[in-house]
């Protein structure tokens, strides 16, 4: 299983930066059913997250995707209290 550019388990007193965001995934030849993609699992903010988590990423695959549903992922993230992004801004071109 190819995993690439993961970001899990994180745990932070506050975030005012970016956690698994702002990456730039450019993939030639296409990705297995069983590859995992860009996602960010895990994260814990204590405090306030007013940056960036999992968002802002784009992942550009050509030779398709053959089945593989774990791309660009963001999932199990708490915060005291959010003023950022969790999970939204990513774009994705598969070809």
């Amino acid at each position: 299983m190819a995993n690439i550019g993961n970001t899990t388990d994180v745990k932070l007193g506050s975030n005012t930066g970016n956690v698994g965001s702002k990456n730039t995934f450019g993939i030639q030849g296409g990705v297995g059913p069983n590859a995992s993609v860009g996602n960010t699992t895990g994260v814990t903010v204590g405090g306030n997250n007013s940056g960036n988590i999992g968002s802002g990423n784009a992942f550009d695959i050509k030779g398709g995707v053959g089945g593989c549903q774990s791309i660009g992922n963001t999932s199990n993230v708490s915060a005291c209290s959010n003023s950022g992004s969790i999970g939204s801004g990513n774009s994705f071109t598969v070809g």
